[in-house]
């Protein structure tokens, strides 16, 4: 499965994907990423979007985008002289005109539709008995569930290029307690800082894998009926949904499931019959609220 990685930075995100099972990374960033992991395009993010989502998806299986994030970081006022242009209302339009599933990843208070927020705790990411939290967001084309923060104890934050101890905003770590609680031991410290931790994005990439292998998926009458939702995942109608089975729960995990309408699939039937490009560009996935489904 091919993915394809816009403003990669050093690849936090696409070691996550490529634990999940994506196979082929090809990460796009403007800025030289010597220590990336995949196949990298020294390249214009954004231009290069323009260029998939006009030539069909250019072969991807789908697409993950981290654009900047200091038009909607918390932190903002440090950067009072400088103009962030807000990227994510664009990006979102080239990627619904790829017709892949996508992700958008955020900084809490970004413009993102639905978004499900992640955060280092869900994990049990940390360095030296204190918790990495790290809260970052992900609007995603699809659904996807996740467990609630377990914040305990004092946290070890991660930011900016100085030292590490006590400071004013609390406890920020070492370069050593940076590759710990980030998981990203090829990185440099300042990478690290700009990065998501690679755990986000496997959590999010089994989702986004059952969707690009939907053809796979199997159809379950048990629970035919409408959940709150703006319609099939698939093409958005509303109608009448079947639960669709994209992989079992267990004791410690989630089952992933869709909702479909009568169009792909037969509720009596086997395999859901759509492929993932028909996902529909206005569809918005289910609240995580709107059912437990351990």
């Amino acid at each position: 499965m091919r993915l394809l990685d816009l403003f990669c930075g050093a690849g936090g995100a696409a070691v996550g994907y490529h634990r999940a099972g994506f196979d082929e990374i090809v990460g796009v960033d403007i800025q030289p990423q010597p220590n990336y992991p995949f196949e990298f395009v020294q390249d214009d993010a954004l231009a290069y979007l323009w260029l998939v989502a006009d030539d069909g998806g250019r072969g991807f299986d789908a697409v993950h985008a981290s654009p900047p994030c200091q038009a909607h970081s918390a932190l903002g006022s440090l950067w009072k002289d400088r103009e962030h242009p807000n990227l994510i209302p664009e990006i979102r339009d080239l990627l619904r005109r790829t017709g892949l599933p996508y992700v958008i990843e955020n900084v809490p208070g970004a413009p993102l539709i639905d978004a499900v927020t992640l955060c280092g705790s869900m994990f049990g990411l940390g360095a030296n008995r204190r918790q990495l939290r790290r809260h970052r967001l992900f609007e995603c084309s699809f659904y996807v569930m996740r467990a609630p923060c377990q914040h305990q104890g004092q946290p070890v934050g991660v930011y900016g290029h100085g030292g590490g101890g006590s400071m004013t905003r609390g406890y920020k770590g070492t370069k050593a307690e940076y590759v710990e609680a980030m998981e990203m031991p090829w990185a440099t410290k300042a990478e690290i800082a700009q990065a998501i931790p690679p755990a986000y994005t496997e959590h999010i990439g089994g989702y986004l894998r059952a969707v690009v292998e939907r053809k796979d998926a199997v159809v379950s009458s048990e629970m035919p009926y409408k959940p709150m939702t703006n319609g099939c995942d698939l093409c958005g109608r509303s109608a009448p949904l079947s639960r669709v089975v994209l992989a079992p729960g267990g004791r410690k995990t989630l089952a992933r499931v869709a909702y479909v309408c009568d169009a792909h699939g037969d509720p009596s039937g086997p395999v859901l019959r759509a492929p993932a490009a028909t996902l529909a560009p206005g569809s918005r996935p289910l609240s995580p609220q709107s059912e437990s489904l351990f």
